[in-house]
């Protein structure tokens, strides 16, 4: 019995992330669609339009959209025509799991942590559409950013008011620099605005303490994805989105961030 009882919080929790990782994928296919319609084009919706097989059109059912469990029922097929769903759903969905357990492991059944998954969602939701389609929408950095801020406000989170705020402007006006400098260097555009933007929300979520390790990580993982790219020859020279990159490592800093600081403050020394 007390092990089942030990069970069932995680065990709610993984159903709970599988549901959002199934509605993160969702509203990552649908959000830029909604965002550059026309004010005259009916774009579809997030949540009240139902989702539909991409190769027949037809309706999915209840049954059909049950995350994990109806993509292995179906063997990854669509029940009425056939077609080959695509695996990305299933992959969100688990990554969304297992981001969220992770959560839970490093940060406990607490009030923190619920807001720590909040921002793993969002990270991911983020990571998903900058990966899509080279955007950031302020429709969700803006939110996350003052979302931040008002929980280090209140005390929810521990970098406290005055930090979040140093955190915020200062990861916006230093990538704000470091755009200028290389587009009047190279006349080109090394980043986009959202970017900016997102690292102005994950500072103000986790503190100015932890900004220089999220960009300095960031910018590593983003070069020597670029490296590899070009290396294999495959899309050599194409923009690289620098999204999914500040998105990781603002969430190993939301879990790790005070370890890592630690570490280098003893190596520092």
């Amino acid at each position: 019995m007390a092990t089942l009882t030990m069970a069932l919080p995680w065990t709610l929790l993984a159903m709970l992330a599988l549901a959002v990782g199934s509605f993160l994928n969702l509203a990552s296919l649908r959000l830029p669609k909604m965002l550059v319609a026309e004010p005259a084009t009916a774009a579809p919706g997030i949540v009240f339009t139902r989702s539909r097989c991409t190769h027949c059109g037809t309706a999915l059912g209840a049954a059909e959209l049950v995350p994990v469990l109806s993509y292995a029922v179906l063997r990854g097929r669509c029940a009425h025509c056939g077609g080959v769903i695509a695996r990305r759903e299933l992959m969100v969905e688990l990554l969304a799991c297992v981001l969220s357990l992770a959560v839970a492991a490093q940060l406990g059944w607490t009030l923190p942590a619920a807001a720590a998954l909040l921002l793993t969602w969002m990270l991911l939701l983020l990571a998903l559409v900058d990966g899509d389609c080279m955007l950031l929408p302020d429709a969700l950095t803006l939110p996350g950013l003052w979302c931040g801020l008002l929980l280090n406000a209140v005390g929810v989170l521990g970098a406290g008011a005055a930090d979040a705020v140093l955190g915020a402007a200062g990861a916006y006006l230093f990538l704000f620099v470091v755009y200028h400098l290389h587009r009047a260097a190279t006349k080109k555009e090394g980043m986009g605005h959202g970017d900016f933007k997102l690292a102005a929300m994950l500072g103000a979520w986790l503190g100015w303490q932890h900004m220089f390790f999220i960009l300095f990580a960031a910018a590593a993982a983003g070069a020597l994805a670029g490296l590899c790219i070009n290396a294999r020859k495959r899309g050599a020279g194409a923009p690289l989105p620098w999204g999914p990159f500040l998105a990781a490592a603002g969430w190993v800093a939301l879990l790790w961030g005070d370890a890592i600081a630690a570490w280098h403050g003893t190596w520092g020394g």
